[in-house]
């Protein structure tokens, strides 16, 4: 909670490809050091190396706590380049939550994306030239996947559960929160409203 005088950070980074989603790493790995980023303000959640997309970072630590909390049910939208082309019964198969490591996934909603439509939000906000592995004459397809837990790598592993795997993956919103405002790298503080929207309950300042 934002609370009268006490002065927290909140901020949402465009996290390229290639970057790892913490300060440090190993030796000549991109790391979030390399952003610009003010100090004292850690990641909500990741993105793995070859992930891109949005990155909360606060210094707000009891918030940070809360939005990654399971119970918070705060949905990620996540936009997937993968191998083949999905049928009617592997999406449902996807939405009904495959079974990971022995253990059930959420139910989550997913739907195949337009060409257009990805192509003109990847064009404006992500990394170009990202290595992309192609196969003659197999389609690969764009999903949109939206999920309501965050296990590590999980839509990763959930498309290969369907015979799928992922090539490219791409984090756009938090639920209702889909800012297309930043360029690979970029940063820019949350808006009161935009930490409204996220869920955050606002004091007076």
């Amino acid at each position: 909670m934002l609370r009268k005088g006490v002065h927290n950070k909140y901020l949402l980074l465009n996290k390229p490809y290639d970057v790892v989603s913490q300060f440090s790493g190993e030796k000549e790995e991109k790391t979030l050091a390399a952003m610009g980023l003010p100090e004292d303000v850690w990641p909500v959640g990741r993105l793995d190396k070859r992930s891109e997309g949005l990155l909360i970072l606060t210094s707000d630590r009891l918030w940070r706590h809360q939005i990654m909390s399971p119970e918070s049910h705060k949905s990620k939208i996540y936009w997937a380049l993968v191998d083949g082309q999905p049928s009617s019964i592997e999406l449902e198969t996807l939405r009904a939550g495959p079974e990971l490591r022995g253990k059930k996934t959420r139910a989550c909603e997913a739907r195949l994306l337009a060409e257009d439509e990805v192509h003109s939000k990847i064009m404006n906000m992500y990394t170009s030239g990202v290595p992309v592995r192609e196969r003659k004459n197999i389609p690969t397809t764009w999903l949109e996947i939206i999920l309501q837990e965050g296990k590590n790598h999980q839509v990763r592993h959930m498309t290969a559960a369907i015979g799928h795997p992922t090539l490219r993956l791409l984090r756009v919103g938090y639920g209702l929160f889909k800012p297309t405002d930043l360029l690979p790298g970029q940063w820019r503080p949350l808006t009161i409203q935009e930490i409204v929207r996220l869920g955050q309950s606002i004091s007076p300042q």
